[in-house]
């Protein structure tokens, strides 16, 4: 199944059984093994919708070649440039921060809909949301045992995290929907004119040719009774 945007409503639901499956888990059994899988699990699946929703931006591109320039495009399709030894161009893959992907990407994914982009980077949820980003990497790339240590600071932080950019996600695509309903009344209202436009056309030149036809009538002079 796909949204009006070709979103893939499989994904959202199952990142967001995976994410909640995570959280039961560590409800059930707080430890610091399900504690690291909670936060790994909601920047999965954080990962996984900005990829999704960059390939559905990237989509797009076939009936709107313009909608984006080159730069936003090579971001888009995470690809930075280089040359070999020798002399040629080839493509490699572009590292981006999770933080600045998704925001980028939210705007590249809402720049055809002509509705405001809806982000809040300045209250508790961006803020929680990039602390938690670092206690992942600290997580996934320990330099120290105690680097494998979540704190109850940080698991209340990653679901922070996750409600905000869960919220987001809504927030925007409700926008998008009520846009492309807008839009649909817009388009049927304008068609419905234009048809009873035509008809009015018709009928004046029915009434035009129909009173041509009178006119062309020759009269028939009557006779007198002698």
């Amino acid at each position: 199944m796909q949204n009006d945007r070709g979103l893939s409503s499989d994904i959202l639901t199952s990142v967001e059984h995976d994410v909640a499956t995570a959280r039961r888990n560590l409800n059930i059994d707080d430890n610091q093994f399900n504690r690291r899988t909670f936060i790994r699990t909601v920047f999965a699946a954080v990962e996984g919708i900005i990829f999704d929703f960059k390939q559905d931006s990237l989509e797009r591109l076939k009936s709107y070649p313009q909608l984006y320039s080159q730069p936003e495009i090579a971001m888009l399709r995470e690809e930075s440039y280089a040359l070999d030894n020798k002399g040629e161009a080839y493509s490699q893959p572009k590292f981006l921060r999770t933080s600045e992907n998704f925001l980028f990407t939210m705007k590249m994914y809402m720049r055809d809909n002509y509705v405001p982009l809806e982000i809040d980077i300045d209250g508790v949820g961006w803020n929680a949301f990039k602390q938690s980003l670092s206690v992942r990497h600290r997580a996934t790339h320990p330099k120290l045992a105690a680097d494998f240590y979540i704190t109850d600071k940080e698991i209340a932080d990653a679901e922070t995290a996750w409600a905000w950019f869960y919220q987001t996600l809504l927030l925007n695509l409700t926008h998008i929907g009520t846009a492309q309903k807008s839009k649909i009344v817009r388009l049927e209202t304008e068609l419905a004119q234009r048809e009873a436009q035509r008809q009015q056309r018709e009928e004046e030149a029915e009434q035009t040719r129909t009173s041509g036809d009178k006119a062309d009538v020759p009269s028939i002079p009557s006779q007198e009774v002698e």
